[in-house]
């Protein structure tokens, strides 16, 4: 099933599968679809959306189909506007709750770009993280050379 769209409201629709997906890549959005890089970088180009996939994600996460294809409207099924999913197992700190009920204040803009800066921050932590394992191990070897 194809939908053809413009380039900029591809664009905008994959922006918002991004948000609901947490991906921060085309890369990683094509593999959560299951698609390859090539064939979004394809789509992309044709302004093709894959509709079928993008139903499939929305409703594994509750996403509204409205919302996902036209900005409008709430962002979950059956919800009220707000951006509210159903309550996570585990109960979430004092801190978490602040965190997520100003994010939730937010419009779909500024919540992108906290969740890009969210994003890059874990990506320098883990290669932080990475940079000192290897500079232990070759401290290591050093030693034992």
């Amino acid at each position: 099933m194809k939908l053809t769209k413009s380039e900029n409201d591809f664009k905008e629709v994959m922006q918002r599968a991004k948000l609901v997906t947490n991906a921060t890549t085309w890369t990683e959005l094509a593999e959560i679809l299951e698609m390859s890089t090539g064939d979004l970088a394809n789509r992309k180009k044709r302004g093709t959306l894959p509709l079928d996939r993008l139903i499939d994600m929305a409703n594994s996460r509750n996403v509204s189909i409205d919302w996902l294809l036209s900005g409008e409207g709430s962002m979950y099924r059956g919800g009220d506007g707000s951006m509210r999913r159903e309550e996570p197992a585990e109960s979430l700190s004092p801190k978490e709750e602040a965190v997520l009920a100003l994010f939730r204040a937010l419009d779909d803009d500024a919540q992108r770009e906290i969740q890009q800066v969210a994003a890059e921050k874990k990506r320098l932590r883990d290669v932080e993280q990475r940079l000192e394992e290897l500079s232990s191990e070759l401290a290591l070897s050093k030693n034992r050379a």
